[in-house]
Parts: C-alpha cells; sequence; structure tokens
C-alpha cells in the first residue's frame, strides 16, 4: 500500500512544523502529518477509478451485476451469430455437441 501520510509542507515544500507536540524531558515527540485520502481511497477493494482520474464507488453486488449483463451481452451476440447451441443442461454456447438454436420468428396476434 502506498504512503498516506506525509509531512506537512508549504507551498515552498518545506516542512511547516516538523513536531506538533514536543515533551523534551519525556523524549516524546509527535509529527505533523498529512493524511493522503485520494492514496487511501484508491487502494480500497471497492472504489475504482475511471480513465479521467476520478474515483467511483462499486460495490461486490454492482460488480456482479455487471458480470451478468456482459454475459447476457455475449450470448446475444453468439445468437445473432447463427452460431450457437445450446445443451442438454440449456448453456448456450458455440459447443457443436448441443442443438443448434434456430432463427425464430415472433408475430402477435390481436
Amino acid at each position: 500500500m502506498p504512503t498516506v501520510l506525509l509531512l506537512v509542507k508549504n507551498s515552498l515544500g518545506e516542512i511547516k512544523k516538523r513536531y506538533i507536540f514536543e515533551d523534551r524531558e519525556n523524549s516524546l515527540y509527535y509529527k505533523a502529518l498529512d493524511f493522503k485520502w485520494f492514496n487511501y481511497l484508491k487502494n480500497l477493494p471497492y472504489i475504482h477509478q475511471d480513465n479521467n482520474g476520478e474515483l467511483f464507488y462499486s460495490s461486490e453486488k454492482k460488480t456482479l451485476e455487471n458480470h451478468r449483463i456482459n454475459q447476457l451481452r455475449n450470448t446475444t451476440g453468439l445468437i445473432g451469430s447463427g452460431k450457437a447451441y445450446t445443451d442438454e443442461y440449456g448453456i448456450i454456447s458455440e459447443n457443436p455437441g448441443g442443438i443448434r438454436n434456430q432463427e425464430h420468428r415472433f408475430h402477435y396476434e390481436e
């Protein structure tokens, strides 16, 4: 995971104040740190970055739904190509071991 904590610096790149709390007697020194939210968020499994560098939330449920939609699109394209076969389990693929899908014509009667 990349560093998400950096020393706080001014516009010239100089460290503003190295320690925000000093207790020299007890050797306690606390640094002033700047938390880099963007770097932190980019490393979460449900946060993704688009081509423009913008972050967006993507839940596992949404990811699974997108995967299902892509599978449906691929199956639709396969059926439209005329190279689709349906096996005994109802799975549509290019495997000629199943029954070749036939073109269907739908009509409605009034």
